[in-house]
């Protein structure tokens, strides 16, 4: 049946029960008029009369119209049912993305309304993580849906999807000392700008610094975003870690110099807890990340 009919069905009920097109009028308040035009719509639909009308008198059940109320409830029943289960499908559903500051702010909010627009229903919730290992643990332990962060090659965890592969580059102030020292060898000593403790998981850095050889380095400073370590070192405070692709242009001006040390690539990955790719929203959006991902250039976790 059509959704009308189902209006009709209603309508019907309430003239039987009421015993008068006035009395189910005032029930389901609409006019009588309109209780008129859905029975006389619903009798052509089914090809009968449901009531014997007589002037002057309250309508009475024909045999059909007797055997459809028996029916009525059942079919009214199945009706409401069908339509809460439409309903809590297209119910709106929370998703928990667990990520980095720059991920979230540089990556996927602006773009982020372009996907809403399709997938309105969509609550979408982010959950910023300050390192990889605590990523991994809210989307194991069921806290997040899904998790974007970048690993170390040697830290690469065998639960997570590389994206994208994004190379670090070690940079200085065109007029620092070390500068003048291209490729630059490893040493102790090494002054390096890293990223804030609270916010992203400094020892990254640390790590890809100690596999290329830099032992013992010093840490002259801390910084959240990678822009304001870029900053710093541009004015001759240090040296710092960047991917490549975000100091590619400031390179071409000269504002900073690759130092030309060689580390190993990082991952950009995708973590999801288990079973959230059976879900088409998850799927759609794991995909909307992705794409971002790898049309964004990498600044850091």
């Amino acid at each position: 049946m059509l959704q009308a009919t189902f209006r009709q069905l209603q309508t019907f009920v309430a003239v039987a029960q009421t015993g008068s097109f006035s009395a189910a009028a005032n029930s389901l308040m609409i006019s009588q008029q309109s209780i008129s035009n859905q029975i006389r719509a619903l009798e052509r639909k089914l090809g009968h009369g449901l009531f014997d009308r007589r002037m002057g008198a309250s309508p009475v059940l024909s045999a059909k119209g007797q055997a459809l109320l028996e029916r009525a409830p059942a079919l009214l029943a199945e009706a409401e049912d069908l339509e809460t289960r439409v309903g809590a499908a297209r119910a709106p559903l929370r998703v928990r993305i667990a990520t980095g500051e720059h991920i979230l702010f540089n990556v996927l909010m602006p773009h982020l309304s372009l996907f809403q627009i399709d997938w309105p229903e969509l609550q979408i919730e982010f959950i910023q993580v300050a390192s990889p290992t605590a990523l991994m643990n809210l989307v194991l332990n069921g806290q997040a849906d899904l998790g974007y962060c970048t690993f170390t090659k040697g830290d690469l965890n065998p639960l997570a999807d590389v994206v994208v592969t994004a190379d670090f580059g070690l940079y200085s102030a065109p007029g620092h000392p070390l500068a003048r020292e291209l490729p630059l060898e490893p040493r102790a000593g090494l002054p390096v700008i890293l990223p804030l403790k609270a916010s992203i998981d400094p020892s990254m850095s640390e790590r890809l610094l100690a596999r290329a050889g830099f032992s013992d380095i010093v840490a002259v400073t801390h910084a959240q975003t990678a822009q304001t370590r870029m900053q710093l070192a541009m004015r001759g405070l240090g040296v710092c870690l960047l991917f490549r692709e975000f100091a590619a242009d400031y390179v071409a001006r000269g504002d900073i110099v690759d130092l030309g040390v060689m580390l190993q690539p990082c991952y950009r990955c995708a973590v999801r807890r288990p079973g959230a790719m059976e879900l088409e929203p998850l799927r759609a959006i794991d995909a909307f990340v992705a794409e971002q991902m790898r049309r964004s250039a990498p600044q850091g976790f």
